[in-house]
């Protein structure tokens, strides 16, 4: 009984996120994110941004000031935003999360109204 439930909820996870994959959205997303990837430029300040990132937590651990990096942070993602692909991408990707968010608050109330 306890496996037939869980494949029943599998089953409908994995509609749900086939219809996320069809969505006008989901695949609006893909095909930016893949001109994006395609863009060496893009993604070698992406790759930079990472490292500082990281770079960043490492001193922030440590307690070594960090507002270099901030800055030099901050540089970065503005000149990302000199690029149309990018604005694209970020603008679809909110888009997408928007709807994604959507169906999981849509998810949580189902689940709520059937529990009480």
């Amino acid at each position: 009984m306890e496996n037939y439930m869980i494949n029943k909820w599998q089953d409908k996870m994995d509609a749900i996120i086939l219809a996320i994959k069809d969505s006008t959205e989901y695949q609006n997303y893909q095909k930016a994110f893949e001109k994006m990837q395609n863009n060496k430029e893009i993604m070698q300040i992406i790759e930079e941004i990472k490292s500082l990132q990281k770079d960043l937590v490492i001193k922030k651990e440590k307690g070594i000031a960090t507002k270099d990096i901030d800055t030099t942070i901050d540089n970065k993602l503005k000149s990302l935003e000199e690029y149309p692909l990018y604005l694209e991408f970020s603008y679809l990707q909110e888009e997408l999360n928007n709807a994604i968010t959507i169906i999981k608050k849509s998810i949580e109330k189902y689940l709520d109204d059937i529990i009480n």
